[in-house]
């Protein structure tokens, strides 16, 4: 029985290729005919019948009586019912034109000079039977016309580029039909050399980069490569740039830009791209006329990116739309036409959207029987059938679900293990298909427990998450369905396999918080995997795995910063023995720091004239340009996306070599530890999670103790979170300047009094008593203990260093009493701080950069700035340090981010702001304008060491992304300052040049006269200077006054 269905599977829906090819969820199409004007001679009469025109033929070759006159007129006859077919699309000339061709070829030797186009022809006519009654031996016969033509045909042939153009097409066409890679591959070869040949000013060339476009989006769907996705939008977006407005191949381009669209809305969110597949798709169906042959597939097309939309919308005018598209484009494709099949699950999955989201069983009852039909229509063995029965066990295990009745859940397995079958090893929907079948087999396990059901469910699950060509997204929720079913099911779970499937996700994170995301995009997706590391951190507690869980949480935590560091390594290793890599790297390293600086270089795409064959349409980053005529420069957006996937590529080069196999991944614990030695205090690591609250203990000598907090819960942590944030809000504790004291009313600071003696019983106290820090009343002879804070979640956004019992005064109930207090976003933040180039010598003759702004334009005076100033510099000049002064109209943004990366020490006195909306336009505000946390990000200081930072709201990020230290603090830490002081809220402008005062006074004298003995080598003495800085303030306006004094607090070494 010969193939007579052609689909193919993509994304979670199936397609079908055809001269137009389907892709996931879609379909894509091809031109019909692509020889170039030029090279035809078109001489069909239009208004015959395809009998009339074979018997002219006939009756002119009895007269002429000439073999040769009569194969000449049969071509004739061939080429002009091709022609017409093409036209109308009506079959009887088709089949008219191949008979023709076919005695035609019978009477016609290869050497006549005419032989070659009637190949052409034959070939195209083969070529489009294929495409509408799928039998397989046509499309076979027309590559090996092609091939033979080909053959025949001289490399300076002006019509090579075209014959090897439609050879590639009918590669593709059979690879989508028996699923080679082979032919997918040399297709694709064929069409790059096609476009290399073609002349810059061919008529032909919009309509190459345009099948070109469609073999890359197959490859995507095959192998998951986003480079081939993001060159396919790039072909197809120039064809269409090179497309007249009324040229009837646009619809076509539109729609199939649309679908890969579509394609990258699916492998990253990005929102505007699906809006931008529904316009498109919108424009292609309203260019198409009624009754076109191609109107259903775009319709489909169309029906598919408004689901989308539903899905991550709601709105449910979208999904009607969606459906009554899906039903017009399943009425207008007739039976028997391979594109039916494809046309029936489309339906039948928005049908199931909508029960899913209404309720009706009507609707789960009509998916289901067009899931049933689509796949009794596909014959085995065709590649599109695991995708058909993938919808259909999806329909079948909702109806499971709804009515309970075994027997769908049992036929939703078989279809599923069907599907699981027929998907590759390496195919980018085996992940989904995977997952599907253990979370079916769990539904079955759920019925009647037992361990062969739960291990088969795992099983599958498992596989699901080492799918390396999958979607990110996927594979991360198949790890958390392994999560979800081994705390389901601890009588058949193990210690072994919870920290598998925990490691699993933590793993995945970088591919879900990818560096070709906009910085906003990466923090929003770090805020939704926030809760999943603490989740990992608790289990790997829980189970005594106390190293691995530091290891985690450095992977899982301050991912953007870790990105950021990444792309600022020492390549020195890497340098010695590749050094071509390293340069490469180092390259794409600093486009990507400045990737949307309109001065960066952009990619070279589809370049005429290559030197050899290869990427045409390529994107890099080592300085090519686009000529003028191939219009616009990519976008920052697109560019970073294509820098992303490039600094991808080079990484997974660069660790298949020797000696490089870990290259920039996540530090391991080991590595970790062998750099601690020069703590010279115990880093607390406290997480929060509902199963339990925990902190860990990292000491100087690579030790680890474990401190339960049995009175903290996540609940109450964020509800003394909730209670501190609300009071800053409500109070205007966001601003420096003068808080009216009405502000402050004893009501409202005794419930502040009540989070901080929370604060201590739960938290701090426990800790201190674990470490012994209490047992001995602190004396001022001997310095207190140096502790470094790593909280997580809300406790972010806490003042652990202040946290005591207030309304007891003179009692020792306070963490200042036992200790001095740091912060660090994380533990590799802090060792960066040890590693900085000059850490481990001392500064000894500092110079100094003060910028002050005491009457920024629109924001409120801040007079005791120059008080603040004043006292400054007159320590500095005491002292002998060289400084600076940046004050008023001299303190714009571009004079400060120079002298921040020239000076030793930076001071800061002006308005500060914690952005609501986007973490990284937190800023400082400047006389100009406002030095931001992104500016600070593409920002590095060689030299720096110290900076002080006296405004507002300079060291609390955003509660939404508490896991990322989205501040100004971090992002001077970012700069290469080995020490920062920050505040967590508004600070009294008066009370500023106090603790500035008593700051710098006690940094000298730690740092000269030895008393307390000397600096450890690394250290700055920041923060007993601060420590000792503010107790003057708070002498000065007392201890119940927590708000003035509290705020400050130290960042780093």
């Amino acid at each position: 029985m010969p193939h007579r269905i052609r689909t193919t599977t993509f994304g979670s829906l199936s397609f079908s290729l055809s001269s137009h090819f389907p892709l996931n969820h879609g379909y894509i199409w091809s031109s019909p005919r692509t020889m170039p004007k030029e090279a035809r001679k078109r001489t069909a009469t239009r208004t015959r019948t395809a009998p009339e025109i074979l018997s002219r033929s006939n009756q002119a070759s009895n007269q002429a009586r000439s073999r040769r006159g009569e194969a000449l007129r049969l071509a004739t006859s061939g080429h002009s019912l091709l022609e017409r077919f093409e036209s109308l699309h009506q079959l009887e000339d088709l089949h008219g034109a191949i008979a023709a061709q076919e005695r035609a070829a019978e009477l016609m030797h290869e050497g006549h000079p005419r032989w070659l186009y009637l190949a052409d022809d034959l070939a195209s006519s083969l070529r489009h039977r294929f495409e509408n009654l799928g039998t397989l031996c046509d499309i076979d016969r027309a590559i090996a016309l092609q091939e033979r033509a080909l053959e025949l045909t001289a490399e300076e042939n002006s019509n090579r580029p075209w014959r090897l153009d439609c050879h590639a097409t009918c590669l593709r066409l059979r690879y989508e039909t028996i699923g080679t890679l082979r032919d997918l591959e040399r297709a694709i070869t064929t069409q790059r050399l096609a476009l290399t040949l073609a002349a810059d000013a061919s008529d032909a060339r919009p309509v190459y980069l345009a099948n070109l476009a469609n073999s890359l989006g197959f490859r995507f769907k095959r192998l998951g490569e986003l480079r081939d996705l993001e060159e396919a939008i790039a072909a197809d977006k120039l064809a269409i740039d090179l497309t007249p407005e009324c040229h009837p191949d646009r619809p076509r381009r539109l729609s199939n830009l649309a679908v890969f669209l579509r394609f990258r809305f699916d492998r990253l969110g990005e929102p505007r791209d699906l809006e931008e597949a529904i316009a498109a798709g919108k424009l292609a169906v309203d260019l198409t006329p009624e009754g076109h042959f191609e109107r259903a597939r775009r319709l489909s097309n169309l029906a598919l990116s408004l689901r989308s939309r539903f899905q991550r919308l709601g709105e449910l005018r979208d999904l009607e739309e969606a459906i009554a598209a899906h039903k017009l484009a399943v009425d207008l494709t007739p039976e028997g036409h391979p594109d039916r099949p494809r046309q029936l699950s489309n339906l039948a999955s928005s049908l199931r959207a909508r029960f899913e989201h209404l309720g009706e069983l009507r609707d789960l009852e009509e998916a289901i029987a067009a899931n049933k039909l689509a796949v009794n229509l596909t014959p085995e063995g065709h590649p599109d059938r695991a995708r058909l029965s993938s919808n259909l066990a999806n329909s079948l295990r909702t109806r499971f679900e709804r009515l309970g009745e075994l027997r769908d859940l049992e036929e939703a397995i078989a279809a599923t293990k069907l599907a699981v079958d027929l998907t590759p090893e390496g195919h980018p929907d085996r992940t989904d298909r995977l997952w599907q079948m253990g979370y079916l087999v769990k539904a079955l396990l759920a019925i009647k427990p037992s361990k062969i059901r739960f291990d088969a469910a795992l099983e599958q699950m498992m596989k699901a998450t080492v799918q390396t060509l999958g979607y990110p997204a996927s594979r991360l929720k198949s790890a958390q369905a392994c999560i979800s079913l081994l705390s389901e099911y601890p009588q058949f779970s193990s210690a072994e396999l919870v920290l598998e499937a925990h490691a699993k996700i933590i793993q995945i994170f970088p591919e879900i918080v990818w560096l070709g995301h906009s910085l906003e995009r990466r923090y929003s997706e770090s805020a939704r995997l926030g809760s999943e590391v603490n989740s990992a951190i608790a289990a790997f507690i829980r189970l005594r795995s106390r190293y691995q869980a530091i290891e985690w949480m450095e992977a899982g935590r301050s991912l953007v910063w870790s990105q950021m560091f990444s792309l600022r390594q020492p390549l020195e290793d890497l340098e010695r023995v590749h050094p071509e890599l390293a340069s490469n790297l180092r390259q794409i390293s600093l486009s990507l720091q400045h990737s949307d600086s309109s001065s960066q270089p952009t990619p070279a795409q589809f370049r005429h004239g290559s030197e050899r064959p290869g990427p045409v349409v390529a994107g890099t980053a080592h300085g090519m340009t686009t000529t003028a005529d191939e219009g616009a420069a990519p976008s920052s957006v697109d560019r970073r996306r294509q820098l992303a996937i490039d600094y991808d590529d080079l990484l997974r080069n660069i660790r298949r070599q020797e000696g490089f196999e870990d290259f920039l991944r996540p530090a391991k614990i080991n590595s970790l530890l062998t750099s601690i030695e020069h703590l010279d205090g115990p880093v607390v690591f406290i997480n929060v999670h509902s199963s339990s609250c925990d902190a860990l203990v990292l000491f100087p000598n690579g030790g680890i103790e474990h401190i339960g907090l049995p009175k903290l819960s996540e609940s109450r942590a964020q509800g003394l979170r909730s209670t501190w944030t609300e009071f800053l809000r409500s109070s205007g504790l966001r601003v420096r300047g003068v808080i009216p004291a009405g502000r402050l009313v004893k009501g409202r600071m005794n419930m502040l009094g009540k989070v901080l003696k929370q604060l201590w019983t739960c938290i701090v106290r426990p800790i201190l008593k674990a470490l012994h820090f209490l047992n001995d009343a602190p004396s001022a002879e001997h310095a207190l203990p140096h502790i470094t804070w790593c909280a997580t979640g809300p406790l972010t956004q806490l003042p652990l260093h202040a946290a005591g019992i207030y309304d007891h005064p003179q009692s020792l109930s306070h963490t200042y009493d036992f200790v001095v207090s740091s912060c660090t976003p994380s533990l590799s933040a802090l060792l960066r701080c040890h590693r900085q180039p000059g850490t481990r010598q001392q500064v000894t003759r500092p110079n100094v950069l003060i910028v002050a702004q005491p009457d920024t334009p629109t924001y409120a005076s801040l007079p005791h700035t120059k008080d603040e100033c004043e006292r400054l510099r007159a320590a500095m000049s005491e002292r002998a340090y060289t400084f600076d002064s940046l004050v008023h109209e001299q303190g714009t943004v571009a004079n400060a981010l120079h002298g921040i990366g020239h000076h030793h020490w930076v001071h800061l006195a002006c308005h500060g702001k914690q952005s609501a909306v986007s973490p990284t336009q937190s800023a400082f505000v400047l006389y100009d304008g406002q030095l931001t946390l992104a500016a600070l990000m593409g920002t590095v200081a060689e030299n720096a060491e110290l900076a002080f930072l006296s405004a507002c709201q300079t060291a609390v990020g955003d509660e939404k992304i508490p896991e990322e230290s989205a501040h100004l603090a971090a992002g001077m830490l970012a700069v290469g300052f080995k020490g920062v002081i920050g505040t967590m809220w508004s600070i009294w402008d008066a009370d500023a040049p106090i603790i500035v005062e008593a700051y710098y006074g006690r940094l000298h004298k730690l740092r000269n006269s030895g008393r307390d003995g000397d600096i450890a080598p690394g250290y700055t003495g920041a923060a007993y200077a601060l420590h000792d800085a503010v107790k003057v303030l708070r002498e000065r306006v007392g201890e119940q006054n927590f708000m003035q004094w509290a705020s400050f607090v130290h960042f780093g070494v």
